[in-house]
């Protein structure tokens, strides 16, 4: 079985901040796990915010990540980073189109494809 905390424990590395989200919906929802595409959403909303303040070598890596997470043999790792991850950061990127773009350039292949279809969708 896929271990969904060391997957996202590596998005911890990145900032205090995103850090932070992680351990609070962990908390949250103790003593049990917080649902997938919930934890996901939270965590891609928070990556939003923070992006600015990010190094550009955190940024790759966070790009990975992603890419990771969506071409992930796991089908829900993939779903999750899709349906949580990807779209909460596409649905904040609204109120910022700059920003969107800037990390939209970042996105790997199938991260950008989806966020593309995402996007033509809407």
């Amino acid at each position: 079985m896929f271990n969904y905390t060391d997957f996202t424990n590596k998005f911890k590395i990145l900032s205090v901040v995103i850090e932070s989200e992680i351990n609070k919906n962990y908390s949250y929802w103790e003593p049990e796990s917080p649902p997938l595409t919930v934890l996901f959403s939270n965590i891609g909303k928070c990556l939003f915010n923070e992006f600015d303040n990010l190094e550009e070598i955190n940024k790759k890596y966070l790009f990975k990540l992603i890419e990771e997470g969506i071409t992930s043999s796991d089908d829900r790792l993939a779903n999750a980073t899709a349906t949580g991850l990807i779209e909460a950061i596409i649905n904040n990127s609204t109120s910022n189109p700059e920003q969107w773009k800037n990390f939209e350039e970042g996105l790997l292949k199938k991260s950008k494809e989806y966020a593309l279809a995402v996007l033509a969708q809407n």
